[in-house]
């Protein structure tokens, strides 16, 4: 006789588990092989062991829900598949990195795929154009953001924002003369910039904007040297600087031209005045030129040029690196002050312990100090200047990098030291701390006249007073 099926057999909790943890355990799998084998973003032991027990149990949990023990329970694979599949679209199209990423590229794939297709069919053209436009909406929407209106007195032009630090590439000729302008976003917001590079040859400046703990949008800068004639190209700046945000102009790339070592990029997209620095973009919204002149004559039309970007992409490095390692030395120098300032401290803390009057700080000893230090640390040896001068100075450094406290054990670990830095007359002194790859060096001075009788007793051999000690 037949076997009944109980419909109360239909409902187990278990299967509900083993169905619930079954895609679960897919996409850890497909996530560790990811990490593993595509990114190399984890270790190669670690990942491999995840990756073959995540595997391995994904496979386990479908024998057990294929197995005679839930013969009547066996799930529906399309449903899990189908689950899968929409749990990695929602995670796509919410920006989930990588599936964001993929996404977009499917996308672009399509596109293109669906432009040759329709070019190679007959009574199509409505489906040809259909994609350009989306193309060319898209290129637009991703670079307008970081296209930026540049006021120079009554001058304007156009820029665009190349690191979300917010730096800005523009033509030389629209900041020539100026170290401060305006910057303006599409969104209205304005703040002052400082140009901080120029090439008047390539005609090209870097400017910064001076804001802090801003995200800016960027634009992303792409090859110039995979360009071909004939290739759409648009130019996004600020023609006359029209209120509105910024204006588009599409051509193609008419030429490539060479003059005085510089490449351009002649287009016949529309160029007029306040364009100049505006970028040049392909379909897929990428930087490929910066805008720079149209050429004006009677009788010519349509003749814009724009600088190649792959020739500006060496300025760009150059000056940024230039900017942040002065940053970086600004920084370091304001640590260092902070240094000398806090050993002039522990010097007065000294003094203060055996009731012997503070000491000043003098600019013109700080000056002879840092000088002392800073040759010092150039040539990672410790020496002393010529003692025939209204001042002296003392010494301390060597490899490594130490601090403020251990800068005056050193010179207190020293009876000469000790005896001048503790001398009652001495009212003023100087410190200077340099830095460098060969170590840490100090000096601090003081007028020889203060303390011409600090060091009596080693003439006369008395013993020195209380509070030298």
């Amino acid at each position: 006789m037949p076997r009944h099926r109980s419909s109360g057999s239909r409902f187990s909790w278990i299967k509900l588990l083993l169905t619930l943890a079954l895609p679960a355990w897919l996409l850890a799998a497909i996530w560790t092989g990811y990490v593993l084998f595509i990114t190399h973003q984890i270790d190669r032991v670690t990942g491999a062991l995840a990756f073959v027990v995540e595997t391995g149990l994904s496979i386990w949990i479908m024998y057990m829900l294929r197995s005679s023990k839930y013969r009547w329970r066996t799930p529906s694979f399309k449903l899990i598949i189908f689950s899968l599949v929409g749990i990695v679209l929602i995670c796509a199209f919410a920006g989930i990195e990588p599936l964001a990423s993929y996404k977009d590229k499917a996308l672009d794939y399509a596109k293109s795929q669906g432009s040759w297709i329709a070019e190679s069919m007959e009574g199509t053209a409505p489906i040809a154009i259909l994609p350009e436009a989306e193309d060319t909406i898209s290129a637009v929407e991703k670079i307008k953001p970081a296209v930026v209106m540049i006021k120079v007195g009554d001058g304007i032009g156009s820029g665009m924002i190349i690191d979300k630090l917010g730096y800005i590439l523009t033509c030389y000729h629209v900041v020539e003369g100026a170290q401060s302008v305006t910057v303006i976003l599409m969104d209205g917001g304005q703040y002052q910039g400082t140009v901080i590079g120029k090439d008047d040859v390539d005609d090209l400046a870097i400017i910064k904007i001076t804001a802090s703990s801003i995200d800016f949008p960027a634009v992303i800068l792409g090859d110039s040297n995979k360009l071909e004639i004939g290739e759409e190209v648009m130019a996004v700046g600020y023609p006359l600087g029209l209120e509105g945000g910024a204006a588009v102009t599409k051509g193609i790339v008419s030429a490539f031209r060479i003059s005085e070592g510089v490449n351009y990029i002649q287009t016949d997209a529309a160029v007029n005045p306040g364009n100049s620095g505006a970028p040049l973009i392909n379909l897929r919204g990428e930087v490929v030129g910066v805008i720079t002149f149209k050429l004006v004559r009677e009788a010519v039309e349509g003749m814009g040029f724009a600088a190649a970007i792959d020739t500006a992409k060496s300025f760009i490095a150059e000056v940024i690196e230039k900017e942040q390692a002065q940053k970086r030395v600004e920084e370091t120098q304001e640590q260092i002050e902070a240094m000398e300032r806090e050993v002039l401290m522990f010097v007065n803390s000294e003094r203060s312990t055996r009731k012997i009057a503070s000491v000043t700080w003098d600019s013109e000893l700080h000056r002879l100090a840092s000088e002392h230090s800073q040759e010092m640390a150039a040539r990672g040896e410790l020496f002393h200047s010529s003692m025939d001068k209204p001042y002296a100075e003392n010494c301390w450094g060597g490899t490594g990098y130490w601090g403020a406290s251990a800068i005056v054990d050193s010179w207190m670990g020293s009876d000469k030291h000790r005896t001048w830095l503790l001398c009652p007359n001495l009212k003023r002194i100087g410190i200077g701390i340099a830095i460098s790859d060969k170590g840490m060096y100090a000096s601090w001075t003081f007028w020889r006249s203060e303390t011409a009788y600090s060091d009596w007793w080693y003439v006369d051999g008395t013993s020195p007073p209380d509070w030298w000690y």
